[in-house]
This record gives C-alpha cells, structure tokens and sequence, in this order.
C-alpha cells in the first residue's frame, strides 16, 4: 500500500510538473485532472477546466459538440497511444496548434485516458516558412526557364531575319514561336494598308478567316487604334471582329511598330486559360520582330526598285549615247 501511494505521489509530482499540457480525462470526454501548464497555456483556471470537456476546447470538435463523435474525440483508438494534431481554443478565443499523443491508463479505481498536448506553433511557422522558400524557389526556377525559353526564341527569330531570305520565312517563324511560347492554338500576322490587313503568315488549328480584312470594328483595328497591346480573356463579352472562325476564347493582339508608325498586328488566339502574365511581353518582343522584318523587307524591295531604276537608266544613257555617235558618224 505505502509502495502504491509512493508511485501516485511520483505520478502527480510529475504529472503537475510536465512542461506539456496534460489532461486526464475519461470516456465521455470529461476531464478529471490537469496540471498547471494547461491551465497557464489556456487561460483557463483548474475549476473552470474542470467543468469543461476536451470538446470545448478543441476547434476541431466545436460543429459536434453535445453528440458522441464530439465526447469520444479525444480517445484513442485502442489500448496503446496514438499521435494526432489538433488546435486548441484559449478563453479568449484565440487558437493554437498542438500534437496530441493519447492513451489509457489505470487510475485506481476507474480507467482513464492522458492526453498531452504540445504547443506546435513555432514548428508549424517554420514549415509555412519553408514551404513558401520553395515555392519561391520553384517559381523562381520556372521563371528563369521561361526566360531561357524566350531568349532561345528570339535568338531564333533573329538568326531568321539575318539568314532567310525572303519575309514569309522570317514571319512563318515569327508565328511558329509565337504559338509555341504561350501554348496558344494559332497565331497570325496581319500587314496594315489602307485601313485593311492582310494575311503575312500563321500557324495553328484555327486558321485566318480570309486574306483581306478591314481592320475597322476588330481586336486587332483596336490594337493598331490604340497603339498597345490588347489582352482579351473571353471574347463572347465582345462583338469585335477575330480573324479566326470559330472564334478562339481568349485573344492577344500585339501591334506591329517601327519608328512610331504602326504597320500591322500580331494576333495570337488561345483557349480560357492560355495566357499568362507574362506573355503580353513576349509577344510585344516578338511583334517587333516581325515589324523589323517587314520593314528590312520593304527596304530590300525599294533597294532592288531604286537598282533597276538606275540600271534602266544606265542602258537609256548608253543608248542615247550610241545613237548619237552614229548619227555623228553617219553625218
């Protein structure tokens, strides 16, 4: 007896002196006991926990309070002690998060269940902190391959413009890398002349409804009108014109400039979640691309005009110069 009295006042003496929050409680979800670590972590006196149920005070209990799945929460599933989080509610209100490890014991006279309960809010900080490092880390690493992508592409359009040698090539790339960098379905791009576009070049399922087009009353009219890019993420809200039949779900139209001049549009069509934020960018990289190309290929065709203008009157020179050295002659 002397021996069993010993054991309990060691069971208490530790039981009160625990830095975790403990509770005895029985199988109704009762408490019986507690130590002063739970009274101190819930702002609660020993009285009023006393009077309480784990139920009151776990957040997780409160939608079945007062029925049994509410009074038996805190029990184990068996004899041994199992781990489980949880967060606890204080008077004030506030919560906070703990793992709860259980189990039964013998406690003279009747058997209880030793709840203990350790405040994981620091633990918990730390792995939302580390969680965020690493998807910063993964965006930052997805944004670095999407700026690789990039480059690669606009290197690709720019060894066209020096190596092809005629504008549908430069634009048939332009188009190709428009499409394949913003995973879009189809990509077109429109020559602005007297207040029509014509068809350049395009890729993708979808193509251009015709050749010539007035550029009054669509996305891209709009686009050249505005001198900026414009974004269109659903184009039911639109009755603008698309030069794609059916029409896509979302719309990017970049403008074509060169010196300040706006000479055509570069029209990408895509699905309800194509786009991202950063691919207006990249488009406007491209469009301008596709602008230096044009305007390389319109001085290409005024350079060969100017050349055969002065060939023409190269051989007008020399055969007025010939005609008059027989006539010379001949008199």
């Amino acid at each position: 007896l002397r021996a069993l009295q010993e054991s309990e006042n060691r069971f208490h003496l530790l039981f009160e002196r625990a830095a975790e929050i403990l509770f005895l409680h029985d199988s109704e979800g009762r408490i019986v006991d507690l130590n002063q670590t739970a009274c101190e972590a819930l702002g609660y006196t020993r009285g009023e926990l006393l009077s309480l149920r784990l139920a009151d005070i776990r957040v997780d209990a409160g939608a079945q309070r007062g029925g049994r799945a509410a009074r038996t929460l805190d029990l184990p599933g068996g004899d041994d002690a199992v781990s489980t989080t949880a967060r606890y509610r204080r008077k004030d209100g506030s919560t906070f998060p703990v793992e709860v490890r259980r189990g039964a014991i013998d406690y003279p006279g009747q058997q209880l269940f030793l709840a203990s309960a350790r405040d994981i809010t620091e633990r918990e900080a730390a792995e939302r902190a580390v969680k965020r490092q690493l998807e910063a880390e993964k965006a930052a690493a997805e944004q670095t391959r999407l700026h690789l992508e990039e480059s690669k592409s606009l290197h690709r359009v720019t060894s066209a413009l020096l190596e092809k040698t005629t504008l549908a090539e430069v634009l048939e790339v332009v188009c190709r890398e428009s499409q394949r960098l913003t995973r879009a379905t189809g990509s077109a791009v429109l020559h602005l002349q007297d207040g029509h576009f014509e068809l350049g070049s395009w890729s993708g399922e979808l193509p251009p409804v015709g050749e010539r087009m007035p550029a009054g009353g669509s996305f891209a009219g709009l686009a050249v009108e505005r001198g900026e890019p414009v974004f269109v993420a659903d184009l039911t809200l639109s009755g603008l014109r698309c030069y794609r039949e059916p029409r896509p779900e979302s719309l990017i139209v970049c403008p074509l400039r060169v010196a300040g001049e706006v000479i055509g549009a570069l029209e990408v069509a895509g699905g309800a979640d194509t786009f991202g934020r950063g691919d207006i960018r990249i488009l406007t990289h491209l469009a301008d691309q596709a602008a230096i190309a044009i305007v390389k290929a319109r001085l290409r065709d005024q350079a060969e005009q100017v050349a055969v203008l002065q060939e023409r009157h190269r051989l007008s020179r020399e055969l007025h110069d010939s005609v008059s050295q027989y006539l010379f002659s001949a008199a």
